[in-house]
Formats: C-alpha cells, sequence, structure tokens
C-alpha cells in the first residue's frame, strides 16, 4: 500500500446489524497505519474503502460512511468510498439528494473525477475504482503553482 493511504476492503453488507463490527475492524487497521509517512510521500493521507464486497446498505449503513468521513476529517484524513455497485450507489445518492434538499446542502460523497483531487473536494469522494481513489489522492501542483513556475523558467 502507498505510503499513508490505508486501502480497506469491506466483504459485508453495510448495515445496523454489523456496523459496529465493521467499524472496529477497520478502526483497528487505521490505528495501526503510519499515515504520517504522506507527509513525504506522493499522495494526500486518507482511506480509501474498497466497497467492491458490499453488496446492499440500509440507511444506517450511509451515516456510518457521514460518521466515519467526520471522524477521518478530525485526524486530517481524507476518505475516498471506491468500487460502489449500483444498488448501494442508488441509496447513497438518494441520501445525498436529501442532504442537499433538507439538512447541510453538503454532499457526503461527490462523484469525483480522479484530477479533482482533494484540493478541489478536501475531505470525500466517490470514485470508480481504487487505482482512481489513488489518483485522488495523489499530491498534484495546484494550476497556478503550475503557471508560476513555467512563467519564471
Amino acid at each position: 500500500q502507498p505510503q499513508g493511504v490505508l486501502v480497506f476492503r469491506v466483504d459485508a453488507s453495510l448495515q445496523f446489524i454489523n456496523r459496529s463490527a465493521i467499524l472496529a475492524k477497520l478502526q483497528e487497521a487505521i490505528t495501526a497505519r503510519d499515515f504520517g509517512a504522506a507527509d513525504t510521500g506522493p499522495f494526500h493521507a486518507g482511506v480509501i474503502l474498497d466497497c467492491s464486497g458490499i453488496n446492499s446498505v440500509d440507511i444506517a449503513g450511509v451515516e456510518t460512511l457521514g460518521e466515519l468521513a467526520a471522524n477521518l476529517k478530525a485526524k486530517g484524513l481524507s476518505l475516498v468510498v471506491a468500487v460502489v455497485k449500483g444498488p448501494v450507489r442508488d441509496v447513497i445518492d438518494r441520501e445525498n439528494a436529501f442532504q442537499a434538499r433538507h439538512r447541510t446542502g453538503v454532499l457526503l460523497f461527490p462523484w469525483a473525477k480522479p484530477r479533482d483531487g482533494p484540493q478541489q473536494h478536501p475531505t470525500t469522494a466517490m470514485v470508480a475504482s481504487v487505482d482512481e481513489g489513488l489518483t485522488w489522492l495523489r499530491k498534484q501542483p495546484l494550476n497556478n503553482d503550475l503557471e508560476s513556475r513555467s512563467s519564471a523558467e
């Protein structure tokens, strides 16, 4: 795994009944990971949650993802949700729509293009693959940095 990045695969439905067990295993993996290595590595510190093994999610599962994102943000880490299957994505999208209309107006997991990176979406993203998640977390100079470098040459 890349320095400062944890790729964690969930092979179970994410529902009220098992959310505590999944979060406990994830927390154990987060605690064991050295995210400080991201300071000198090519990636922003973060967790990529590989959801390819999640076949269903209920509202408690979506809330769990939101809580996880908030907890990671408090630690200075990004959360990237990757390889989300259609039915699971539909539930997340419905909750995003509800949040946008009735509560915060902030999407839990906006769809991100790999080029967007954490500079545009600082805490969460939903991407199509783990590789896209790594691309999203890759440190990239901002456009104005590139322009200032080229004008200095």
